[in-house]
């Protein structure tokens, strides 16, 4: 199946992107906007603007158990010297852990985080949890057993791994003997009742009944742990493996009782290893490759369980659900845990001090930048960006949006230019009224960032090979002249060219000789348009440049005789809508409506549902900025079309809401990238014909600071499905500023070629590589080819099509002269004096 949102649908103009009153976009490294409807979480009251990070991630699904081994991970846990555990949502104290009447994880875990308390009393003295990692001294190595100090490590890292009864499990093999499964209701009963020998001894008459219950299996290790039998349940578990050798929760409960046993003497952490990498083979996740860095960490292998860690912290960006726990989860708390863990281990004398102090995360202030910075993005290594950068914008913006202008640092905010937008903002705590971070804290890490961020922007590591001059394509005047020219839109359909602009607030249509057929008003600018029959729907982005004002809307002309008549509002008070795709998303045979709305500050993804009657109702699937095309697509085989949508703002990159039906998704950060890369353009192809659909999308929004300097990272990417849906980066065309690409068979050989455009080029030194060709030789190798005519406007629209009826695939170019970047005052000049809206390179197949 094709994705139903079309591939030509035009991009809008980068800085649509930007968020300064200059057009400089100030929050590509800020957090999120809520509404305060919203209750806040723990996270959320610390970071305001990104409460919808720690929110569910289903939209309209029922509400998730109640029950204490289903809440969202992972509990609030403090250790200390006056009681062994406080976990919120768990059991809450001592009397509560035998009260309860599930088998709640505190209770399981309580002896492990009192076994981590005690050796880290043995050890320093300081309790694990609540307290800074910091890197022991000799003097403190000296007199803490190396195994004994990992121990605690290990143990207080995996305190907070959740305990799962496997029937909390959906998918739970049906039992094959029924009286297997009564013997583990028994086991049940006397477990709770605390006659223990009597539960453990009818846990295994259970399994010998039936060997296929992984209750049963889980039940009973974690009892035989409970008890401090680290000996029998080190056995049991390697009998359930025996039996399922792959549950990926037994062999979860294996890889605990090898890497972090409380029995050292059953330890092994080259076994652990073993297990653990394949456990993460079975079941990718967060949680698994968690495991083997704490596998390796036991095994005294410093770099790789750092490496396995930062693995696990990249794979809870990209999902943070909890592959084993049902429940809300929330993403913040989890990349905040992993990242202390990773600090434990680091800390741990299995990483000496020498190593850690040649490390370029040593610096004081990494830490706090990691805990603060990944709170609303992927974190930003300091060598992204020059030093100058990071002290005069990025740092500024991101104290901001953090609310430490309030603890007296000289940081602007911009409440909005009207008493609506003012309003806008202010509901959405864009700026809190208060610093979110210790005074101390922040200037650690903006210490961090100035001491490590280079003095001048890193360069490629080469140049792309293009040749000059396309061979199969030519140039066609189009006969459209515009004094200055701003075009929002070009797209081909049916033998006609629909063309957007902004300084006429309108669409000129063209039939397929170049003659103007019709000219249509639209109340600002058209933005991305579909087709049906007669009718036309316009995409109106309200404010092509920044703003909170909710100004745009969605258009529909209808045509009589060969004219389009005037234009129905069908929604109205969008907040800068960028894209919109038409599809039956709840299979009712009602066409439905998901609409990026970009925004600026304040934005969203909604999802609207047609109603029989007429009219839509909506359904807010993403409550962030940063919007950008979308598809509706089946992704996962299910026969329900997912919502797959780019975002260039907050959590860049491409998330994908899977259908779950009856109006319910489940959301995945399924390609997260970080917040440099200027996402702006996603296309869904399958490059590699192995019936999966891969990404083509480029990365260049560079009207982020006031200067201009070129990035190495933007450009032209192709990532690769592994038909999982997990994508993996396979071709990389360097291009600077690139905007758009879209691919086609423009050769009729039989694979993809890639047509691409950068609105900021690198105009200082190469305008003509604002457009590049990039012939498929196969093996997704390819030939570029730049267009001298490609330094004859700033291209910020694209579309292909067959424009003259002959049967091949054209490109049709739209320039934007205006809008932020460095472009040197002769080109401008000569942009303007040409007055060429448009680039029309008619394909010479046939």
């Amino acid at each position: 199946m094709a994705p139903s949102s079309p591939a030509n649908t035009a991009s809008p103009p980068c800085w649509v992107s930007a968020t300064s009153p200059s057009g400089c976009r100030a929050d590509r490294q800020s957090p999120s906007t809520e509404t305060p409807a919203r209750s806040p979480s723990r996270a959320g009251a610390r970071f305001p603007r990104c409460r919808r990070l720690v929110a569910e991630p289903v939209v309209r699904l029922p509400p998730w158990p109640t029950t204490p081994d289903s809440s969202a991970w992972p509990p609030r846990c403090h250790l200390n010297t006056r009681r062994e555990s406080v976990c919120s949502g768990c059991c809450c104290d001592r009397s509560r852990q035998r009260s309860t009447k599930r088998y709640c994880s505190c209770i399981s875990n309580s002896r492990v985080r009192a076994a981590a308390l005690r050796h880290l009393r043995q050890g320093d003295g300081k309790p694990g949890i609540g307290h800074k990692p910091r890197v022991p001294s000799p003097k403190m190595t000296a007199r803490v057993p190396c195994a004994k100090r990992l121990l605690a490590v290990v143990l207080v890292s995996l305190a907070t791994f959740p305990v799962l009864r496997a029937s909390d499990s959906n998918d739970a093999p049906a039992t094959a003997n029924p009286e297997g499964a009564e013997a583990m209701d028994r086991a049940r009963g006397f477990r709770e009742a605390g006659k223990i020998d009597d539960a453990i001894a009818t846990y295994e008459r259970s399994l010998d009944l039936d060997s296929s219950l992984v209750d049963a299996w889980l039940e009973l290790i974690l009892l035989l742990t409970e008890v401090s039998q680290h000996r029998r349940a080190l056995e049991t578990s390697e009998r359930a493996v025996r039996v399922l050798p792959d549950e990926p929760r037994i062999l979860a409960r294996l890889v605990f009782s090898l890497a972090a046993s409380g029995d050292e003497t059953i330890r092994d952490g080259e076994r652990a290893v073993e297990v653990a990498e394949r456990l993460f083979e079975i079941e990718t996740a967060y949680v698994t490759a968690r495991l083997v860095a704490v596998s390796h960490a036991e095994a005294g292998h410093c770099e790789d369980a750092l490496d396995w860690m930062q693995r696990a912290i990249n794979l809870a960006q990209a999902d943070w659900q909890h592959p084993w726990v049902p429940g809300p989860v929330g993403q913040t708390q989890v990349v905040q845990a992993l990242n202390r863990h990773r600090e434990d281990i680091a800390t741990s004398p299995i990483c000496d001090v020498a190593t850690a102090a040649s490390m370029p995360d040593e610096h004081p202030g990494r830490a706090y930048a990691l805990q603060h910075c990944q709170t609303c993005h992927l974190f930003v290594e300091p060598q992204m960006l020059p030093r100058q950068v990071w002290k005069d914008y990025v740092i500024p913006n991101m104290g901001a949006f953090l609310g430490m202008h309030n603890a007296g640092y000289d940081y602007e905010v911009f409440p909005g230019r009207s008493p609506t937008e003012r309003e806008i903002i202010a509901r959405a705590n864009v700026y809190p009224d208060e610093a979110q971070v210790p005074v101390s804290e922040w200037d650690a890490l903006v210490a961090y960032f100035l001491n490590q961020a280079p003095a001048t922007p890193a360069p490629r590591e080469h140049e792309p090979e293009a040749r000059m001059g396309l061979n199969q394509f030519r140039v066609v005047e189009s006969g459209l002249s515009r004094k200055t020219p701003a075009t929002t839109l070009v797209q081909i359909d049916n033998g006609r060219l629909f063309v957007g602009d902004f300084e006429r607030s309108g669409l000129t249509v063209f039939d397929g000789a170049g003659r103007i057929v019709e000219e249509l008003t639209t109340p600002h600018a058209p933005i991305a348009l579909r087709r049906r029959g007669r009718e036309l729907w316009v995409t109106d982005i309200g404010s092509v440049f920044p703003s909170d004002m909710p100004s745009g809307s969605l258009l529909l002309f209808r045509e009589t005789d060969g004219q389009y008549g005037p234009s129905e509002a069908r929604l109205t008070n969008l907040r800068r809508p960028t894209h919109t795709t038409f599809g039956d998303v709840n299979q009712d045979g009602v066409e439905d409506l998901v609409v990026s709305e970009f925004g600026h500050r304040v934005g969203r993804l909604v999802w609207y549902e047609g109603r029989p009657e007429g009219g839509h109702t909506p359904h807010v699937l993403l409550d962030e900025p940063g919007a950008l095309t979308s598809y509706l697509h089946d992704l996962d085989g299910d026969g329900r079309r997912d919502v797959a949508v780019a975002f260039g703002q907050n959590r860049e990159g491409i998330h994908i809401f899977y259908n779950l039906g009856g109006g319910a998704f489940r959301h995945s950060y399924a390609l997260p990238l970080p917040p440099t890369y200027g996402t702006n353009f996603f296309a869904l192809h399958d490059f590699n014909d192995d019936g999966f659909a891969d990404i083509l999308a480029t990365n260049g929004d560079n009207g982020d600071y006031v200067s201009e300097f070129p990035k190495r990272h933007h450009g032209i990417r192709i990532y690769l499905n592994d038909g999982n849906n997990a994508f993996v980066e396979r071709v990389f065309f360097p291009m600077y500023g690139a905007s758009k690409a879209l691919a086609a068979d423009f050769d009729a050989d039989g694979d993809l070629d890639i047509a691409g455009i950068a609105m900021f080029a690198d105009f200082m030194r190469r305008p003509e590589a604002g457009f590049v060709y990039l012939e498929n030789q196969g093996n997704l190798q390819f030939d570029a080819a730049y267009a001298p005519e490609a330094a004859d406007g700033r291209w910020v629209a694209m579309d292909i099509g067959d424009m003259d009826g002959d049967d091949d695939i054209d490109i049709v170019l739209g320039s934007f002269i205006e809008g932020p970047g460095a472009v040197p005052t002769v080109l401008m000049e000569r942009w303007v004096d040409l007055q060429r809206p448009l680039l029309h390179l008619e394909n010479q197949l046939r």
